[in-house]
C-alpha cells in the first residue's frame, strides 16, 4: 500500500540516513564495494536491460551534492561502475565546473536546482544525449 506523502504519518525524518563513513571512503563517494550501493547497482542494471528489451535509450545523470558541486572525481567509483556496464552518463559536476558554478549558483537551499541550474542541466542533457531526444522531435506533429 502506497503511503500518502502529505499525511502526518509520512515523516522524512524517519527515513534512515547513511553516515559519512557509510558513503565516503578516502574523501570520495564509496560505491564499488559498498553494500549500501548493491540495490542501486542492481536497479541500474535492471533499468538498462529493460530499456534494451523495449528498444529505448538509457542514460544516467549523476547529480553532485552541494558540497561537491564541481568535483566530478567524488563520483569516480560510480563512473567506473557505469563504464563497466556500458551505461552512458553525464556527471553534472563536470558541467558545473566548466561554468565555474558554485552550489549557490545552481542550487536552492533545499538541494533542488534553481532556475539557472535547471537551464544548465537542460542544456547539458540536450548536448550530451541529443540522440535520445531526436526521435521525440521527429515523431512530433
Amino acid at each position: 500500500m502506497r503511503q500518502n506523502i502529505n499525511s502526518p504519518a509520512h515523516n522524512m525524518s524517519t527515513v534512515p540516513r547513511c553516515t559519512t563513513s557509510e558513503i565516503e571512503r578516502n574523501g570520495l563517494l564509496w560505491y564499488a564495494d559498498n553494500p549500501y550501493a548493491a540495490e542501486n547497482k542492481q536497479a541500474l542494471q535492471d533499468l538498462q536491460a529493460h530499456a534494451a528489451r523495449i528498444g529505448a535509450g538509457f542514460a544516467v545523470v549523476v547529480i553532485p551534492p552541494r558540497e561537491h558541486v564541481d568535483d566530478a572525481g567524488w563520483h569516480a567509483e560510480v563512473h567506473a561502475f557505469l563504464e563497466a556496464q556500458g551505461i552512458r552518463y553525464l556527471d553534472l559536476a563536470d558541467t558545473f565546473k566548466a561554468l565555474g558554478a558554485s552550489a549557490d549558483t545552481v542550487f536552492l537551499l533545499d538541494g533542488h536546482f534553481n532556475s539557472y541550474g535547471n537551464k544548465v542541466v537542460a542544456d547539458a542533457l540536450e548536448s550530451r544525449f541529443r540522440d535520445l531526444f531526436d526521435p521525440l522531435r521527429t515523431s512530433a506533429p
